[in-house]
């Protein structure tokens, strides 16, 4: 792991935070370095979904609610159904990503038993 700290810069390899974690690092051992992976993952999955709501669900929720508006009928059960077809889609698209979260973290989970198990 020391091979990785010579490819950061002087001045970040210098400062006295970079430093301690870099010992601390050093002194957990590798099941340090598979928490800081697992971590990584997390926050990647966490900023994914962040992203998706904030960028694509209102323009896929834009259509969605245009198409609604130009429908006709509003109050027929077949107009009802539809409409309930399309909330279960956004449903599905908002719940989509978290479902993948709940696999990471049982990942996570097996990751830290197995280092346990090691060590």
């Amino acid at each position: 792991m020391s091979s990785l700290f010579d490819l950061l810069p002087i001045a970040l390899t210098q400062s006295d935070l970079s430093v301690s974690l870099m010992s601390f690092m050093q002194q957990g051992g590798q099941v340090l370095w598979w928490l800081a992976a697992v971590v990584a993952v997390s926050l990647m999955l966490v900023i994914e979904r962040i992203l998706y709501l904030v960028v694509s669900f209102p323009k896929q929720k834009a259509q969605w609610i245009a198409n609604w508006q130009q429908r006709d009928d509003h109050s027929t059960w077949f107009a009802r159904s539809i409409r309930e077809g399309w909330l279960a889609q956004a449903n599905q698209s908002c719940i989509r990503t978290s479902t993948s979260s709940k696999y990471s973290l049982l990942f996570a989970q097996c990751l830290v038993y197995w280092a346990r198990l090691r060590g």
